[in-house]
């Protein structure tokens, strides 16, 4: 998905990243944004470069959630695509 926003521009994945980062009831914002997103100049483009890296390459320490020894709150919304709430519910008994 990265290299086709920096190839193409947000047009081919905008509503795959809207509907894992936004809920469906944001249609208008992810709309608005999109406008936005198509009068930036293709040098712009980059520019999502360090934030789509930061979520993609981020380690899952799921499997190190027994370490934790602070209290914690997980918070899922019944809108949350990015997360299925089975792993949030996995997280919160971890």
């Amino acid at each position: 998905m990265h290299q086709m926003w920096l190839d193409q521009g947000p047009g081919p994945v905008q509503e795959i990243v809207a509907a894992i980062i936004w809920a469906p009831a944001v249609g208008q914002l992810v709309r608005q944004v999109a406008e936005q997103y198509a009068q930036w100049a293709p040098d712009n483009l980059g520019q999502l470069t360090w934030p789509f890296r930061c979520l993609m390459d981020r380690d899952d320490i799921t499997g190190r959630l027994g370490e934790v020894t602070c209290p914690a709150l997980v918070v899922h919304g019944t809108e949350d695509a990015a997360i299925p709430l089975a792993r949030a519910e996995k997280c919160a008994t971890a």
